[in-house]
C-alpha cells in the first residue's frame, strides 16, 4: 500500500499527498488537476509567489523534485475524465471540491469548518444529492490543513477505508464519529 492516485490537487488533497510522502506511505503517485495556482493559494499550498498562473500539477511537481525526489510522479493536468482509474495496488482518492458520483474511488474527502469527511462507500451507496455544495463555509487554515492530513493519512495506514463506512473527524477537538 504505498501507490496513490489523487483527483483535485486542492488544499486538502495537496496536503494529504505531502504528509503521505513525508510519513514514507508513499512511494508513487498519480495526480489530476486541471486548474492553476492562484494568488489566494501562495499562502496554504506548498506553492511559492511566482507560481500563479502555472498548472497546479506542475507547481506540485516542482515542489515534489525538491522534497520527495524518490517519490515517483505521474500527473496530469486536465480535468478528470470521470472513468474507473482504480487498478491493484493503488489507492484512489477523490479530493476534488465538487464530487460527482460517476466513478468509483477508494475513498472520497471533503474538509470544511473543522470536519474531515472519509467517505468509502461505492457510488451507488451514496445518496444522488449527497455531495452538492462547492463552496467552502470557512476560511482554509494551514495549521488545520495539517491535522485533518495526519487523520486521513492514519486512516489509510489503517486501512479504514475497508470498512466501506463515512467517518467524520473532527479535527480541532480530535474526536471521531461516524455518520449513520
Amino acid at each position: 500500500m504505498n501507490k496513490f492516485k489523487f483527483v483535485g490537487l486542492g488544499a486538502i488533497g495537496t496536503h494529504i499527498a505531502l504528509c503521505l510522502c513525508y510519513t514514507e506511505l508513499c512511494k508513487e503517485l498519480e495526480v489530476y488537476d486541471f486548474d492553476v495556482v492562484s494568488k489566494k493559494d501562495i499562502d496554504i499550498y506548498p506553492f511559492y509567489k511566482g507560481m500563479e498562473g502555472e498548472k497546479k500539477v506542475a507547481a506540485f511537481r516542482s515542489y515534489m523534485l525538491k522534497s520527495y525526489p524518490d517519490v515517483s510522479l505521474r500527473s496530469h493536468p486536465y480535468r478528470f475524465p470521470e472513468k474507473d482509474i482504480r487498478e491493484d495496488g493503488w489507492i484512489v482518492i477523490d479530493s476534488r471540491d465538487t464530487k460527482t458520483l460517476k466513478s468509483d474511488f477508494d475513498f472520497r474527502v471533503s474538509f470544511d469548518g473543522g470536519r474531515l469527511m472519509l467517505d468509502a462507500r461505492s457510488k451507488e451507496d451514496i445518496p444522488s444529492n449527497f455531495y452538492t455544495h462547492s463552496s467552502y463555509l470557512s476560511e482554509k487554515n494551514v495549521n488545520a490543513l495539517i491535522l485533518a492530513a495526519a487523520n486521513c493519512c492514519e486512516y489509510i495506514e489503517r486501512r479504514l477505508f475497508d470498512k466501506k463506512d463515512p467517518t467524520i473527524y473532527r479535527v480541532f477537538q480530535g474526536s471521531v464519529f461516524k455518520r449513520r
